[in-house]
């Protein structure tokens, strides 16, 4: 039997809620006459996960955890099983439009060799927050641009290249993505996302409450994403606007009984990241400037919180 075309890899640990409708997708997406497979890697799941997989069609892939559970180590053992030319890394709360997978394969089968990502966002139902978030940085239709770092839950390479990057982090708990696309830059790739079509994110915020959790396990590993990535402007806005939202509340206190005028002034200047993130976001943001200002707010504020719980646990010797 002549080796899959395209290989996608489904990683999950206890996804039963979402699974079956990402499979189906793929099944629906897959072109006319193009060799694919599908392989569920699976983190242990106590739920219908690998059964849902299974009756799908898909090959089981499990994979154990020396270390404790990184997502980045179910799509490396996947991508080490995998038997495709192309592989895509396709989360299992996501879903694909009909047209994705044609996309994706025309355009490698035309040359292209780099990282692509299509655009996704939240389903039309979720909370204000989900759309909001999600929307933040949704291209004009069909556009195609260069990227910094793509989202690991919709991501296309050829496996050879794969191979030649390492595969993603499995040192980092969250930011492997990141880590990732800035290595393929590293090594001259192109690093592409399109507007060419959407798929939708259905693990997208909530209610803020969960959004609030989500940024506080995204931010809680700033320091180990700079140690990985090195030093640049990039790198540094993470731990810079954390620093600046934790610390500004005691140090307008301080000040306070000294220059009342020095105080509401640093104050004033406490939404200044917000505000900054919102207007690299707002140029091209089908979305409210106020409500996306607000959750950037919110989140450089819990960033500042988790900032402070990385440091006092490295100050322990734990480690991230």
């Amino acid at each position: 039997m002549d080796s899959p075309y395209l290989s996608v890899i489904v990683p999950g640990l206890n996804v039963a809620a979402t699974l079956e409708a990402c499979l189906a997708s793929v099944s629906a997406a897959l072109p006319p006459g193009e060799t694919a497979e599908v392989l569920f890697a699976d983190g242990g799941s106590q739920d219908d996960s690998p059964a849902i997989a299974a009756r799908a069609g898909s090959r089981l892939v499990s994979v154990s955890f020396p270390r404790g559970f990184r997502i980045s180590r179910l799509r490396n053992q996947g991508a080490a099983q995998a038997h495709g030319e192309l592989l895509c890394f396709l989360d299992a709360d996501m879903t694909l439009p009909p047209e994705a997978l044609s996309l994706a394969c025309g355009r490698f089968r035309q040359g292209f060799d780099g990282l692509l990502a299509f655009q996704d966002q939240a389903p039309p139902h979720t909370s204000w927050v989900g759309r909001v978030w999600g929307a933040r940085d949704l291209l004009p239709q069909g556009e195609v641009v260069s990227a910094r770092q793509l989202p690991g839950r919709n991501l296309f390479i050829r496996r050879v290249r794969f191979q030649q990057l390492g595969g993603f982090s499995e040192e980092l708990p969250t930011g492997e993505d990141k880590a990732f696309s800035v290595a393929a830059r590293q090594a001259g790739l192109p690093v592409l996302r399109s507007a060419e079509t959407t798929l939708i994110h259905h693990g997208a915020e909530g209610s803020l409450g969960e959004f609030l959790g989500k940024e506080y396990w995204r931010q809680s590993h700033a320091l180990g994403q700079l140690a990985t990535l090195g030093l640049s402007p990039r790198t540094l806005r993470q731990p810079l606007f954390a620093l600046w939202h934790l610390l500004l509340p005691p140090a307008t206190v301080l000040l306070l009984p000294f220059s009342p005028t020095a105080a509401l002034l640093l104050l004033l200047l406490w939404p200044l990241p917000a505000l900054l993130s919102t207007a690299v976001f707002f140029r091209r943001a089908r979305v409210a400037f106020w409500p996306l200002a607000a959750l950037n707010f919110l989140r450089w504020s819990v960033a500042g919180v988790a900032l402070a719980g990385e440091v006092r646990h490295r100050f322990r010797g734990s480690g991230p």
